[in-house]
């Protein structure tokens, strides 16, 4: 099995944590996998280099030194749900910080703000709060969850409705950052550190506790759950358009939380209403539906007995915490961009006519919206505060890894519903990552991406805190010097084994081009300091079709409409576009290398560019 010592760094980190060697785990151990690594998401296989288990913020500080000395990547796990497996780092090599010893709890019986560690599960924190005042905030149904990641990403639940996601509950955090220095942030200290940890902490650093407000805990709520076995296409459409319908009523009280499971033959609806039976039944939920089901309901009056109550909801059942291979999608919808007739229709004739690869899969439509909306979106880097009802696709695969198949199935899904709502492929929920997206960053932060990309080189530039969707460093492309690249091609030109091969003249690229472009137009707004938006393209074209006139782009319309493959234009191609090779262009330009490489695009080369066009 190898020898620990051959572990670059081993020494370092151990003595991070103490010189206590059962602290840590590395890689070429025996049984490493089974007994330290065990992936949550099977499909996805990863070998972190270590594992360490710090007891306290400054041994955890200690270990991001040493990982950092020794170039590894760092990646905290709390409870170890990630889809995409990152709290093992996603990718192999990495340094993995576990949470487990920091399951700590407080209560201030005064303010009622609970202090908690980020190894505390999720059902830990309602005991906890109800035993100390009474007390309860919002979060997701799954009780060994930890509070590390789902406090950081958002934490959508039955509740959050009323009281916001479990992170607007945070009001403060003790945090260890890339340089190793262990710092409290909140709005009033360290305010962008605070910003970038409410919705994108494992870029950013290791949070050792939070400060949390809480609320009395409700003394009623009414548990329902509606099972329909419903026969055609049109029939389960026709139920999906009526709960539609009903969640995005403007004067739908905050007091009412729902979920929908749709599976190959069954429709589940349950979910919570925060109020008596009387004001439950008030609603007519049953008559709003065109199934008729008597269905189940429980009145609860006591608070841990509503959570249980909440915790047998269906996904958990289905997906829990074993670990399994599973392929998981998200997309949500705004009042403004709710699901057309048609495309629900598309929807359910898609299931019906397509192989799923696995008998064990489901979508899920989680209602949210309410108090979750009424933060600003840029006050916290999770961005999704215009979001109704998130859409969740699950695909299980219990005996092996996920096929093509049931790829292809979700895929497809999913595209039914960005085909005839192109805006809600622009909201991808962190907490249900799908490895394969592209462009994921842009979708997880949305508006909030440039913000946390130049935080990020501010605070973690070594891209120490790194998973493969994480917030990145990048670099901009380089400039492309026109009097280089005339040289260089006059110079292939005259060589005779050059005849009949083909050059890409354009400078190589370290990222996708999307996210070099988006680099260069943040260095345009602080150089020429105007704002800039960031839209979707399909949202940017509406506002160009409907707005000014005199807009220079408005002749240039047919051409951004232009559809060229796979319904896209060749504009929105550009964020999936190749990052062509250049080795025959290195291979004729050796002898002159200042022809081969061009400067990069920094902010005096792009202010000369400017001023040449009299913006600067």
């Amino acid at each position: 099995m190898g020898n620990t010592t051959s572990i670059a760094g081993r020494d370092c980190l151990v003595s991070a944590l103490g010189g206590n060697a059962g602290l840590v785990a590395f890689q070429n151990q025996p049984l490493y996998q089974t007994t330290a690594v065990h992936e949550y998401n099977l499909n996805i296989p990863v070998t972190p280099a270590a594992i360490t288990y710090p007891e306290t913020a400054e041994q955890i500080a200690a270990v991001v030194k040493c990982a950092s000395q020794y170039d590894y990547k760092v990646q905290a796990r709390s409870g170890g749900h990630s889809f995409g497996n990152y709290g093992l780092g996603g990718t192999d090599g990495a340094v993995v910080v576990d949470l487990k010893y920091f399951n700590q709890f407080s209560m201030d019986d005064q303010t009622y703000e609970a202090v908690i560690g980020p190894g505390t599960t999720l059902g830990d924190v309602d005991v906890e709060l109800y035993n100390n005042g009474k007390r309860a905030m919002a979060h997701g149904v799954c009780p060994t969850i930890s509070t590390g990641g789902h406090f950081t990403m958002g934490g959508l639940g039955p509740t959050a409705r009323q009281w916001g996601l479990a992170l607007d509950h945070v009001e403060e955090v003790e945090v260890v950052l890339a340089n190793s220095s262990i710092v409290r942030a909140s709005n009033t200290q360290n305010q962008e550190v605070f910003f970038a940890v409410k919705g994108a902490a494992a870029s950013f650093g290791i949070v050792t506790e939070f400060k949390v407000r809480t609320q009395p805990a409700p003394g009623i709520a009414v548990q329902y759950s509606y099972t329909f076995n419903l026969g055609s296409s049109a029939e389960k459409a026709q139920f999906i358009k009526d709960w539609q319908s009903f969640v995005s009523a403007k004067n739908l009280t905050r007091q009412f939380y729902t979920n929908m499971v749709i599976f190959d033959g069954d429709i589940i609806l349950e979910g919570l209403f925060f109020g008596s039976k009387e004001q439950y039944e008030a609603l007519r939920l049953e008559e709003r539906f065109v199934p008729k089901n008597p269905g189940n309901i429980l009145v609860l009056t006591d608070w841990l007995g509503m959570v249980g109550h909440a915790l047998e909801d269906t996904i958990l059942r289905l997906v829990g915490n074993t670990p399994t291979w599973f392929y998981a999608k998200s997309l949500g919808f705004t009042p403004d961009t709710l699901i057309p007739s048609s495309g629900i229709d598309e929807f359910f004739e898609y299931i019906e006519n397509n192989k799923a690869g696995t008998s064990t899969w489901f979508v899920t439509l989680s209602l949210e919206g309410g108090a979750i909306n009424d933060v600003p979106a840029d006050a916290t880097a999770y961005g999704h505060r215009d979001v109704l009802f998130w859409v969740q696709i699950f695909m299980v695969s219990p005996t092996g890894p996920v096929s093509s198949t049931t790829y292809d199935f979700a895929d497809g899904l999913y595209n039914v519903l960005t085909k005839v709502v192109p805006e809600s492929e622009g909201h991808a929920y962190l907490g249900c990552p799908d490895p394969k997206m592209a462009n994921a960053q842009q979708k997880y932060w949305r508006q909030n991406l440039p913000r946390l990309e130049e935080l990020k080189e501010t605070l973690d530039p070594k891209d120490t805190f790194h998973n493969p969707q994480g917030v990145l460093i990048t670099e901009v492309g380089s400039a492309t010097d026109f009097w280089n690249l005339v040289e260089a091609i006059i110079l292939i030109s005259q060589l005779h084994e050059s005849v009949g091969q083909t050059y890409n003249m354009v400078p190589e690229m370290g990222e996708q081009p999307v996210r070099e472009m988006t680099k260069m137009f943040r260095m345009l707004e602080k150089t020429i300091q105007v704002s800039l938006e960031g839209l979707p393209y399909e949202e940017w074209l509406n506002r160009l079709q409907v707005e000014n006139d005199d807009d220079p782009l408005r002749p240039l319309l047919p051409m951004f409409e232009e559809k060229v493959y796979d319904g896209r234009c060749q504009w929105e191609m550009y964020e999936n576009m190749p990052i062509s090779d250049t080795e025959n262009l290195r291979q004729y330009l050796q002898d002159v290398p200042e022809l081969a490489t061009c400067p990069f695009l920094d902010q005096d080369i792009f202010k000369k560019f400017l001023s040449s066009l009299g913006l600067a």
